[in-house]
């Protein structure tokens, strides 16, 4: 019994760590974008994924922190959790397809407002739809959390096969040496754009398949007893994969490094 204390201790601060990552490296990510004067479709797609990512670092700070004491509002907690996690699938969903969008068809422009506008109104009745499934769908005798995860995890799925389509599109694109240049060398200019939200989209698919693994007992019934460290890649796989999103960023584009250059410059003469 106090090993499995233990343990849950240990995962909870493992848990908050990433959590606590992901919310300096979102926040830095954000100030940039905020900063930065004129936006590309692929620049707003991004800033909006390190708000939701921000957001989910949060959230689950605040859940694994509850999960312990099992307060009465743990139920809410759990429910934006899940919504914030369909967030960041459906934004990485979005970026991966219009940026294979690009890359496949360089002439055509893709008009921001009318995506932000279908967008939101998709992700609505998407939400929507996973809030009435674990009323009426499934099996009767199902209990409610089992059917709140299993709807959950259904979008999930569908949003990664939407990805895995896109990256697929994206990579083959990518790899082949007769890709137009398009208006203003667009292609060419947004290759290596292209490969980010490819590495953004594989990191994606890897982080939700442990996340959907890790959390087959909660709408599978698959997994039996399991311990501690098995549970904790629903707590720690999601959250870890917004931590390491701007940290991608950062490391494939030169002008966010030489925005935080001076400010790192300045912090390390401070700490001499």
């Amino acid at each position: 019994m106090n090993d499995e204390i233990k343990d849950e201790h240990i995962l909870l601060s493992m848990s908050i760590s990433v959590c606590a990552l992901g919310t300096i490296t979102n926040t830095a990510s954000l100030i940039y974008f905020i900063k930065k004067g004129k936006k590309t479709l692929g620049d707003r797609l991004l800033m909006v994924l390190n708000f939701v990512d921000l957001f989910l670092c949060i959230t689950a700070a605040i859940l694994s922190s509850s999960m312990i004491f099992a307060p009465w509002y743990l139920y809410i907690l759990l429910i934006a959790y899940f919504c914030v996690v369909d967030g960041t699938s459906y934004v990485t969903c979005l970026l991966s397809v219009t940026r294979a969008i690009g890359i496949a068809s360089p002439f055509y422009r893709i008009r921001g407002k009318l995506l932000a506008i279908m967008g939101s109104i998709l992700f609505v009745v998407m939400e929507l739809v996973a809030s009435l499934v674990p009323i009426f769908g499934f099996t009767y005798y199902s209990d409610f959390t089992d059917k709140i995860a299993k709807g959950r995890i259904i979008i999930t799925l569908l949003l990664m096969t939407v990805v895995l389509c896109a990256t697929v599109i994206s990579a083959y694109k990518l790899t082949k040496k007769d890709v137009p240049e398009g208006t203003g060398g667009a292609a060419r200019n947004n290759k290596k754009a292209t490969w980010t939200v490819v590495i953004l989209s594989t990191l994606f698919i890897v982080f939700n398949s442990i996340y959907i693994g890790t959390t087959a007992h909660l709408y599978m019934n698959l997994v039996y007893n399991v311990s501690p460290w098995f549970r904790s890649g629903a707590m720690i796989a999601i959250p870890l994969n917004s931590a390491i999103n701007p940290i991608v960023y950062i490391v494939r584009r030169s002008d966010m490094r030489e925005f935080f250059k001076p400010m790192i410059q300045k912090l390390s003469c401070k700490t001499q």
